[in-house]
Formats: structure tokens, sequence, C-alpha cells
């Protein structure tokens, strides 16, 4: 119990008794002497090993993550009320639910009916498409964060918290492990988590609930994890007309579990006694096609400088279609990192009229007039004015000293320094990172084959909802453009703070009536003006996909 100097949290909430406390902090069950009521407050409590520096900006982004949270406003999510810190202490005060968890229950009264489970499983369903709708994925479902009230209803909790437990920083300290058997196996692997991964910890949850054990469990965590990445779900006992339902959501590959919609309509079917028709399948909710993108952490450490043209003669520059470097879980398994979702999280979208799209000012306004990847004799002249402009030849699309990378899936081409690695998601086709790994430097390529109309407003949105989550963000732009013939285009220019650094980033947005596409840049602030020459010449080295 605190001090009596520090039972009084805001001016206004009496922390009253522990009711709880976990790897990322306590729970106090408290009173809120202003309205009145009885109020839980989360404190969020951090590694001692962690630098104060870290600590401060964790804790500033549980409380962002927390405010994000509070959108959510749907009955079967635990309401967050307010966020506060004082004194080094960062408080969640959220709504106090007095109901046991579905762990718990199952662990007293023993497993539940597929029917009841199935009941369960559309309560937390709603919580989470509510969440989803807002750009939220929890990323922590598990028996442990589901309340289950006397009438039946279930509060989903723990939002706003769940992604510090995806932090790298966090899980190499060992002190956080998270939820192995609940974690999905992309999340197991160290990569993003969307919302097809609350889908798949819904399976695991409900399996749990009705067979009174977890799918994957093995005791250990390195067990378990390699279980969750390699075996198939086990024949269940109990779960009769569910089974379908649980495999469907099992599913290693995220495009292949169900939408919500499909889901929703086979656990009403198993609530009411009846078997679902449901199977594992594509994913068709607009939902699951959303691109969970996100920058790779900063750093304070020196960076090298943009790349420059080689002193030799260069060799011609290389157009093959590089072998793609997966991620490997094996690492991740071996130091329990296993989630090592890195990064903040931009939530990139470019359909439904949502696209996402950051992108520099001055860059962008400089690429709208390259619809023509080689400039014409007089833009080289007057970018490099000569005695005979005339004779200047055309800058290369593929620099020398770069190589063309050719996506497998969609054709689109784009050129990167040599000495870049490339990293795609295995779980996520529609998305490739180009990172200088001599510095912060970073590309990403987003696309999408069902685009939006209108880039702009899509930036627009999407900004409105990043600022709020993101430290010190400052918008420089956000602008209609043009680039090479697309029907719609955008820029996103801006900066925000993470771990300590200045970011600057520019997203180009852009769209036809085939696909849309984002090419996200980021670097640091003392090192963008240096890099604007590398992001012109990846602009100018875009190629759509082929008709």
């Amino acid at each position: 119990m605190p001090t009596s100097s520090q039972n009084i949290v805001a001016g206004r909430y009496d922390l009253e008794e522990q009711l709880g406390r976990g790897g990322m902090g306590v729970v106090w069950k408290a009173n809120d002497t202003l309205l009145k009521r009885k109020v839980a407050i989360k404190e969020v409590q951090l590694p001692d090993t962690l630098p104060e520096s870290e600590q401060a900006s964790m804790q500033a982004r549980a409380l962002r993550e927390a405010r994000a949270a509070a959108r959510i406003g749907h009955p079967a999510a635990v309401t967050v009320f307010d966020v506060h810190k004082e004194d080094g202490r960062a408080f969640i005060v959220m709504e106090l639910v007095d109901a046991p968890t579905l762990e718990d229950m199952v662990r007293s009264e023993g497993p539940l009916t597929p029917e009841k489970t199935a009941e369960v499983g559309l309560g937390v369903l709603s919580a989470l498409e509510a969440a989803h709708a807002q750009g939220i994925v929890h990323r922590d479902v598990k028996p442990a964060n589901v309340m289950v009230l006397s009438d039946g209803r279930v509060k989903l909790a723990d939002f706003g918290i769940a992604s510090l437990k995806d932090d790298p920083k966090i899980t190499a300290t060992g002190l956080v492990l998270g939820s192995p058997s609940f974690m999905a196996p992309e999340q197991a692997e160290g990569h993003r988590s969307g919302p097809a991964s609350d889908l798949w910890a819904l399976g695991a949850t409900m399996f749990f609930a009705v067979e009174g054990a977890p799918p994957f469990d093995k005791g250990q965590p390195i067990p378990t994890l390699t279980a969750v990445l390699h075996e198939d779900m086990p024949a269940p006992d109990r779960a009769g007309n569910l089974e379908p339902v649980l495999r469907a959501l099992l599913s290693k590959k995220p495009d292949s579990r169900p939408s919500p919609a499909e889901l929703r309509k086979a656990l009403e079917d198993v609530a009411d006694g009846r078997v679902p028709t449901l199977t594992a399948t594509e994913v068709s909710d607009p939902s699951a096609t959303q691109s969970w993108a996100g920058p790779p952490p900063s750093s304070t450490s020196p960076v090298a400088d943009a790349p420059r043209e080689p002193e030799r003669e260069p060799e011609p520059a290389r157009t093959t279609t590089p072998a793609r470097r997966r991620r490997n879980p094996l690492p991740v398994i071996a130091t329990l990192l296993a989630l090592a979702v890195v990064g903040v999280l931009i939530f990139i979208m470019l359909n439904a009229g949502d696209d996402p799209g950051p992108s520099n000012e001055a860059a962008s306004k400089r690429e709208a007039n390259q619809e023509d990847p080689s400039p014409t004799p007089e833009e080289t002249q007057s970018e490099a004015p000569s005695e005979a402009p005339s004779e200047a030849p055309p800058e290369p699309r593929v620099p020398a000293g770069w190589t063309e990378y050719t996506d497998e899936e969609t054709g689109y081409r784009v050129a990167y320094p040599d000495g870049w690695t490339i990293q795609d998601d295995s779980t996520d086709t529609s998305s490739t990172d180009f990172s200088d790994p001599s510095s912060n430097t970073y590309l990403r390529v987003d696309w999408t084959d069902q685009p939006g109309p209108d880039a702009a407003a899509a930036w627009e949105q999407q900004a409105a909802s990043f600022s709020q989550d993101h430290a010190n963000y400052q918008e420089i732009t956000i602008e209609e453009t043009s680039f090479k013939g697309a029907d719609t285009a955008a820029i996103w220019e801006f900066t925000y703070d993470e771990g300590g650094a200045t970011l600057h980033a520019l997203d180009l947005g852009f769209a036809d009536d085939r696909y849309g596409f984002a090419l996200y840049f980021q670097t640091l602030e003392e090192d963008w003006a240096g890099s604007q020459k590398t992001f012109e010449q990846i602009k100018r080295s875009f190629r759509s996909p082929p008709q």
C-alpha cells in the first residue's frame, strides 16, 4: 500500500487496496472522490533495468494508447476514464468490474459448454470489432483479460497497455514474457500484429474456455511457442459444434482466418445449437486488409550520411529480383522475444477512402512534375546548367550503385542503394521494408488492390488519429500532388518523438484503378536534409505493376 502522501492520485483518486499485480504494473481499487464512485487504477510499472529516459518514453506511450482506448466506447470493452502522470508514476483510471475473469471461472468451475463459450466469444468479438474500427489492436486477448459478469455479459480488459508487452526493450529484460499460449504465430515470429492476430487469440481463448486448457500449452515458453508456430490445433474433446470455428481461427496464416462477419454468424449458430458452415477461408472483411505499418525503433546513436555516389567507376545498376530475407523465428524463440513487434504503429490503409501516406512537402512538390522518370534536357539544364545543356545525359532511372527490386506478387519495381537490406513480412506480402543498416534511414512500400478514391482525405483522417498517439507530433503538410499519372495522390509530412529522438517522416500515397501504394520514408531529423537525394532517386525509380 502506498504511503499516505502517495495515496491520492491526481488529487481525486484515493487508492484503497491492491487488486492484482502483473509484469506491467499494479491494479488498485480506488475511490473517485470527485464523482463518488469506485474505479480501478492501473499503475504502469516498468523494469528498473530500463534507463529513466526509456521508462518515461514508454510511460507516455502507455498513456497515449490508453487515451486511444478511451475512444472505443463499447459495453463489451472495459472503459478507460482518465490517465494521469505525477512524480514519475503513470496511472490509467478504468471502470471497476466486479466479476471473475474467464480464466478464474474455468479454473474454479470447469470448462464451459460450446454454447456458452460461443456466447462469450460473441461478446469479445464485439469489443474487438469496436477497437479495430478505431485502428486499435489489442494484442493480448487471453482468458485473464476477459471478465464474465453474473448476467453472462463479458468485458475485455487491458486495452492501452498490451502494446508495451510487445516492445523489445521490455521483452529483452526477461521480466515480461507475455502469454505465449495465446500468441498468434505472426506475433511469435516478431511480425506486426493486426486485427487477424486478435482473432487468433480469441480462438485460443475459446479453446481454453471449452476444453479447460490452452491449445498449444507445453508448460514452458519455448516449447509452447514452437507448438504455436509449427503444430496443428489438437483434437478437442468437448468443443462439439465449436470445433470448425476454432480450427478456422487458429489457422497459421492471418489471411485464412474468418472475417468478423463470418465469425459472428458461425458463433451465433453454435450458441443456438446449430452446426456452423464456417471453414478457414480468405478474409473478406475490409478491416482485415488494413496494413499496420511501423518504422523501426529510433536510436540516438551516430548514423551515417545518406549514400554518396562512388568515386570509382561504378558497376552498372543491377536489375534483379533479390531473394527476400524473411524474419527468422528461431532467435525470437531462443531469447523469448516472442512479442517483438518493434516501433510505433502507423496505420497505413489505402482502401475504402482510409488511405494513409505521410510525405515531405518540399520533396513531394519536386516529385509533382516528375511524371517521366528521366528528366528532359530542359529539366536537366535547369537543375545543373552547363555550357552544352542539350548534350547532358539524362539521369538513369536506376542509379549506378543501386539495385532494382521487383515485387513478386504485383510486379511493381523500385530501386534502392547497394548495402541496404530488404525485409518483408511472410504473413503480409503487401509490405516490404528497405533499410540502411548504418543509419536510421528507412523505406517501407505498402500496396493494396482495393484503393480508395481520395488519398488526401485518407491522410487527413489518419493524421487526426496519429497525432493523438505519438509524442510531439508536428504536422508539416498534407496536400494533393501528382505522381506518375496516378488517379489520386497526396503527401503527408510530419515529425514526432520516439525513444528520445525526433524522427522526420514523409509518406507519398497514390492510387489508380488497380492498386494503391504508400512510399513511407523516415530518418532522424538531423539527417533529413542529407537524405532527400536518396528519396528523390527512390521515387524516380518507382514503376507501377505492368498492365
